[in-house]
């Protein structure tokens, strides 16, 4: 495969992003280097949810900073976004530490809690030097006020405490109940605004105030958007820029992703005024593939969201800084894997946190000295997931997949196809128990080698097995009667650990 070309198997041509010569850098990283950080997490984006891989999609500014910065072909999220972002956080695959990603670790009324034993990344990044901050969602646990972002390295959150939300009520999909928070105090002046642009308008407050009281400290935002996740929902003025796509549900995931453009481009735009921008490193990713409802695409990718498939864990992905090697006006493509657990370690290096300085034990490799210097990924192998309470999970080595199904869950294949209808192909493969897939040749995961190949399918077992082995009970999560908002004047609360 020609270097920076992603080349796929289902119709489309090849897709070829510009390369150039790979300079090499001093990565060493002194305090006064250490760069500003916004870090931009959107939910349930499909590979195909965004402009530079859809002509349908109007994300301008955001086109425009990965075309001039580093695109991920390769970066790989967990299956549901809670499982990413406990990937994110603690630099671990959350199957070692009894969260699973697929159907079945949450429920509506769970206020399910990461615990207190793991440090998170804003915890590092406070001890060396960062003014932290959070605006979005946080998802990662509330069952009390040690669990909240605030206390968990944030120095100040502004956002949901939960997923899965009304955009404009705050309150959870499933259920009923307030969930909107300045800090520890909950914020009904956010009832009935958008919630991307309330969350982007804080990020630019952030910046401001941060330039007005000249803190020497770099930043690190964490802006974390509920969109594109259900309910699909936009204001009128993105949803008119997107007013040519026929089906009703695509044109409003379209502008949901046009107001994160909008959103990016006025955050950017601080950093900007604020003499910020030459320091600034920008990371942007989805935190799973998209949901085949509610107008997502994946294609040309085999799954969707809570799947092992490509379409489930191959996300949109992007770096952005001048500190990188390749970010120029014509950009590049960093080809190798790199997985949503080395954002930790990777994130810490940028940082200037000594290796040494880092948590045993981590999944997550630190790809900065890559990142800044043009070499190849440090990465070789990943495991997308494993489950075993189903049975279900998937390993990678370099360019071999393998995918595993229990007989139960194979009643139950999330196998499907997003091909689009003039290309004549089926929608849907039965699931095998052991599944092998050459994703240089076959990306889309269309042609099953696990027969023609017995040598590389044992060797591939090998490597789940030892991932199975690491895997612990999962946690069984109970209903905390005392969070309920019927229990609290209609308001999510942080109430209910044991």
């Amino acid at each position: 495969m020609v270097p920076g070309c992603l080349k796929t198997s289902c119709g489309l041509p090849t897709l070829c992003l510009a390369v150039i010569a790979f300079l090499p850098v001093n990565v060493h990283v002194t305090a006064a280097q250490k760069p500003h950080i916004l870090h931009v997490e959107v939910a349930d984006a499909g590979w195909s949810d965004v402009g530079w891989n859809s002509p349908e999609f109007h994300t301008p500014y955001l086109d425009r900073l990965r075309g001039q910065g580093v695109a991920l072909p390769h970066f790989y999220s967990q299956p549901i976004g809670t499982a990413s972002r406990i990937a994110l956080l603690t630099g671990r695959y959350p199957y070692t530490m009894g969260f699973k990603s697929f159907r079945g670790m949450y429920f509506r009324y769970s206020n399910f809690s990461l615990p207190l034993e793991y440090k998170l990344l804003p915890e590092y990044l406070l001890e060396t030097g960062y003014n932290t901050h959070l605006s979005g969602t946080w998802d990662m646990g509330f069952c009390s006020e040690d669990y909240l972002p605030q206390r968990r390295g944030f120095e100040t959150f502004y956002g949901s405490l939960k997923g899965f939300l009304n955009h404009y009520r705050h309150t959870p999909l499933a259920t009923s109940g307030y969930d909107f928070w300045d800090g520890s105090e909950v914020d009904w002046t956010a009832q009935g605004k958008y919630s991307t642009t309330l969350f982007s308008d804080r990020a630019v407050n952030i910046v401001k105030e941060h330039s007005s009281r000249a803190d020497d400290r770099p930043l690190y935002i964490f802006l974390s958007f509920d969109a594109l996740h259900q309910p699909i929902e936009a204001p009128a003025e993105f949803i008119e820029k997107c007013r040519d796509i026929e089906d009703s549900d695509r044109k409003i995931r379209c502008a949901m992703m046009a107001a994160v453009d909008d959103g990016i481009d006025k955050v950017i735009t601080a950093f900007t005024e604020a003499e910020y921008f030459d320091d600034l490193l920008v990371i942007f990713h989805s935190s799973s593939g998209g949901p085949f409802n509610a107008g997502s695409r994946n294609y040309p990718y085999r799954g969707k969201k809570a799947s092992v498939y490509e379409g489930g864990t191959r996300v949109p992905a992007f770096l952005y800084g001048k500190m990188l090697s390749g970010a120029t006006e014509t950009g590049t493509s960093f080809v190798g894997l790199l997985h949503i657990t080395d954002l930790f370690p990777t994130v810490l290096g940028a940082a200037g946190m000594p290796s040494s300085g880092l948590p045993n034990n981590l999944d997550g490799v630190d790809q900065w000295n890559q990142l800044t210097s043009g070499g190849q990924s440090a990465r070789r192998e990943m495991v997308y997931d494993v489950d075993i309470s189903t049975g279900n999970g998937a390993v990678r080595k370099n360019k071999f997949k393998l995918v595993k199904f229990s007989e139960f869950a194979s009643k139950k294949c999330q196998g499907y196809f997003d091909f689009p209808v003039e290309e004549g192909k089926e929608k849907k493969k039965s699931c095998k128990e052991y599944e092998l897939y050459n994703l240089d040749t076959d990306p889309a995961e269309e042609r099953d080698l696990s027969e023609r190949k017995p040598t590389k399918l044992a060797q591939l077992k090998q490597q789940y097995e030892a991932a199975e082995a690491r895997a612990v009970p999962h946690v069984v999560f109970v209903n905390a009667t005392a969070s309920f908002p019927e229990n609290n004047d209609g308001v999510w609360q942080p109430y209910g650990c044991r």
